[in-house]
């Protein structure tokens, strides 16, 4: 079952990564923070990617960072369930 769980979570993920239009800032921020915890688990200044935050507006990233941090202790499945569910309402 978590075989599943993370497959369909790869599949999301690039199903997501694919589309023309993205969704909304406020859906991507929480697409953002929910992918975090689900891949990298609690936030820490250390799991940050400079790479990955360089083409965010300062908005998205302090955003996502606040985001994440509130995620803390939220366990990497429920995170990636939640990111499943929110990405059922993204059509593109």
């Amino acid at each position: 079952m978590r075989d599943d769980l993370e497959a369909r979570f790869l599949e999301t993920q690039n199903r997501l990564s694919q589309l023309r239009t993205g969704p909304p800032v406020e859906k991507r921020i929480l697409l953002w923070m929910l992918c975090s915890q689900a891949t990298c688990g609690d936030y820490s200044d250390e799991k940050v990617d400079s790479q990955v935050i360089k083409d965010r507006s300062r908005h998205e990233v302090e955003s996502w960072a606040a985001g994440w941090r509130e995620l803390k202790g939220v366990p990497r499945d429920a995170a990636k369930h939640l990111y499943l569910r929110l990405a059922d309402t993204i059509r593109g």
